[in-house]
């Protein structure tokens, strides 16, 4: 194995960047098999950004493949308005059977926003295939997509992050992240880029 290199994402790069969201989809592990629809989750977690905000992403390729990502949006309620006008409508239908929550999650993209969403507007998902974690590229990936945001001018980033997934918690916490607010499903995460 080469030695990773941390790029900008571009379009080419969503296939991808889709394979690595299904492999590491569930707390960093493969997302349970979707025999109805396998697609879904990358549908609504890695491809959107690449078609609709290319610029905000970035990649990390070994050997010419794409091994990790960080994908998201600067001012995520633009971006969710963009998802429902041009990206819903070209990936419906879905087959029945299909998540509804996923479906949910894709067909109204903004139910994701936190209340703070003014207070900090951007948002991000970030993974990593197995083989390169621990060497420190999920911090240099989220760290330059930060860097990136600050430099457009955001106020503040979210994420959203399964209870359950503590090392995760940590990973961010480690970055300077803290809980806003926690549900059964899901903690939601901020920093505020203008301080930081």
């Amino acid at each position: 194995m080469s030695e990773p290199q941390l790029r900008p994402g571009r379009p080419s790069d969503v296939e991808g960047v889709a394979r690595v969201c299904l492999l590491t989809a569930h707390d960093g592990e493969p997302a349970p098999m979707q025999t109805v629809d396998p697609d879904l989750v990358a549908d609504v977690y890695a491809r959107p950004y690449l078609e609709l905000e290319p610029a905000t992403c970035r990649v990390l390729v070994v050997d010419d493949t794409v091994a990790g990502y960080v994908v998201g949006a600067l001012d995520s309620v633009q971006f969710y308005r963009r998802w429902q006008q041009e990206w819903t409508p070209r990936r419906l239908p879905r087959p029945q059977g299909a998540d509804p929550a996923l479906v949910h999650l894709l067909t109204t993209p903004h139910i994701a926003l936190p209340e703070a969403a003014q207070e900090y507007p951007s948002h991000l998902h970030v993974n990593l295939l197995p083989q390169v974690r621990g060497g420190g590229w999920g911090r240099r990936l989220v760290v330059d997509f930060l860097d990136g945001l600050r430099a457009t001018g955001s106020r503040g980033v979210h994420l959203g992050v399964d209870p359950v997934n503590t090392r995760a918690i940590a990973f961010y916490e480690r970055l300077g992240f803290s809980a806003l607010t926690s549900t059964a499903s899901t903690v939601v995460m901020v920093l505020p880029l203008a301080l930081s």
